[in-house]
């Protein structure tokens, strides 16, 4: 996928999620026309930015949990304590979930690959991504930055939450 088809992807992926106000189109555009120093995933202010305020409107659409750093001491253990319901709605592609599949999505996510996305925030800290969403959503807006193409097919769970969302919102991902 080229830089161009990435955009487009970003574009209807935030469009189905949750819409385009004014402040993530403020936002986007100074992604898009960031001309300056990024790290080797794309972070930079302009990039940080953009994702907080997407994480924002994650988590008032109840697809990520809220947060405190306090909650991430033993990310890798549990780390399917920060998958809410409608998250799980979205990936496991029901209104109605047992327990077991939730279960087994748990497992089969811990072999995923994400973790952190390696950007500088401030203060020195990092974010551990909360699911396979954000750490999509996020891998996208880094390689816009980066201005590069990319292939979503190297990561599973990349690729299944793409296949999601693309069933979920009926769109041409």
């Amino acid at each position: 996928m080229n830089n161009k088809e990435l955009k487009i992807e970003f574009e209807e992926v935030c469009n189905y999620l949750f819409g385009w106000d004014d402040e993530l189109k403020k936002l986007y555009k100074e992604v898009l026309v960031y001309n300056g120093n990024y790290d080797q995933y794309g972070g930079c202010d302009a990039s940080i930015q953009l994702m907080k305020y997407i994480r924002k409107k994650l988590s008032e659409l109840k697809l990520v949990a809220e947060n405190t750093k306090d909650n991430f001491d033993d990310w890798k253990n549990n780390r399917g304590q920060f998958f809410t319901d409608n998250f799980l709605k979205l990936v496991l592609e029901s209104e109605h979930i047992e327990p077991n599949e939730i279960k087994q999505y748990i497992e089969k996510d811990k072999l995923y690959s994400y973790e952190c996305d390696q950007w500088k925030y401030e203060n020195g800290e990092v974010h551990y991504y909360y699911n396979e969403l954000d750490h999509y959503i996020t891998h996208m807006v880094g390689n816009i930055i980066k201005k590069t193409g990319v292939r979503f097919d190297k990561e599973p769970g990349m690729q299944e939450i793409r296949e999601c969302i693309k069933k979920k919102f009926l769109c041409t991902l």
